[in-house]
Parts: C-alpha cells; structure tokens; sequence
C-alpha cells in the first residue's frame, strides 16, 4: 500500500515538472511574441533576414539618392 501511494506520488511528482516546463515554455513565447510586436509596432525588426532585406533596401535608396546628387552637381558644373 505504501509502495503504491509512493509510485503514485512519483508520478504526480512527474506530471508536475512536465507542467511547470510546459507553462514555463507558454511564458517564454508569450514573451518573446509580446517583445515582437513590440517591436514591430515600433517599426523595428525582429529577425536577421527581415534586418538584412531592410539593409537591402536602404542600400539601394541611398544608391539612388548618390546618383541623383551626382546628376545635380553636373548640372550646376555645366
């Protein structure tokens, strides 16, 4: 009898550290999900590739912008 109450016990003992693990797990990505849109909100990036394809971008815009101040240095050279 006390074996059984023991083996019952171990297994509560268990099921509860899975539980905690599961609830902590819960916790951590409704936190990160929160610190996202977070962000987002913001107007911020979250991820390497969304950071990269933002630097992509304005890259390319500054390009276009150095090119356009060439044009119009040129234009008061001439």
């Amino acid at each position: 009898m006390v074996r059984a109450y023991q083996k019952a016990n171990q297994v509560l003992k268990s099921e509860c550290g899975m539980l905690q693990r599961q609830l902590f797990e819960q916790k951590q990505w409704h936190a990160d999900c929160a610190e996202r849109w977070s962000l987002e909100r913001e107007g911020l990036v979250w991820d390497k590739d969304q950071a990269e394809a933002r630097a992509a971008v304005a890259e390319e815009e500054l390009r276009a912008a150095l090119e356009e101040l060439d044009a119009i240095r040129g234009r008061i050279d001439q």
